[in-house]
């Protein structure tokens, strides 16, 4: 894993508060195919947001970064409580029809992540980078069962993700983009014939 450079983590309310309403909205949810809490994963995207730096808008924002996409929450409820700037970016993560076929859905996130703002990159590359090394830390403990949890096995996961890192790096550039090529980096050598 890449190691950032260590920031002092801080106190905030609004960190505090975005915890508080993601835990609630998140609270039936479980990670895919285990017990784990849901809210662990928003939790990890943050904690890797505010490692590197990242603003306390953009923190909230990877606390939340599901809410749009899993609950019923919506938009203007994220804008009353937490602003226009947590909302958009936390909007610019979220795919707008989970109905679609896989491969649309994940096309139309490839194409969006191209006109993404930095703040919404850097939550994409925090929430894809602590997925893609949480599949990997099944793998390392034997649990090849994983890729049954997903719509797709580990081929068009792993291209995705590779398209998604394109996609990310287009016009910008930032540690966590290391960050995020790590963790597939990590993936690809514990799935046999990945090279890409």
């Amino acid at each position: 894993m890449v190691h950032p450079a260590p920031h002092h983590f801080r106190y905030s309310p609004r960190i505090d508060q975005a915890l508080s309403f993601a835990a609630e909205k998140h609270a039936a949810q479980r990670r895919k195919g285990t017990a784990v809490p849901y809210i662990v994963h928003p939790v990890h995207v943050a904690w890797l947001l505010q490692s590197y730096g990242l603003d306390e808008d953009t923190v909230v924002a990877g606390i939340l970064h599901d809410v749009l996409e899993d609950t019923a929450t919506s938009r203007a409820e994220l804008v009353a409580i937490f602003g226009e700037a947590v909302a958009e970016t936390v909007w610019q993560c979220s795919e707008p029809d989970k109905s679609l076929p896989w491969e649309e859905r994940k096309q139309g996130a490839v194409a969006r992540m191209h006109a993404m703002t930095p703040a919404a990159r850097a939550v994409s590359c925090a929430d894809k980078a602590h997925n893609l090394h949480t599949i990997a830390d099944s793998l390392d403990q034997g649990d090849q069962s994983v890729w049954q949890r997903f719509k797709r096995g580990p081929a068009a996961q792993l291209d995705y993700h590779r398209q998604a890192l394109a996609a990310l790096a287009d016009g910008w550039t930032h540690p966590l983009l290391d960050e995020l090529r790590a963790a597939l980096a990590r993936l690809e050598g514990r799935v046999p014939d990945s090279a890409g």
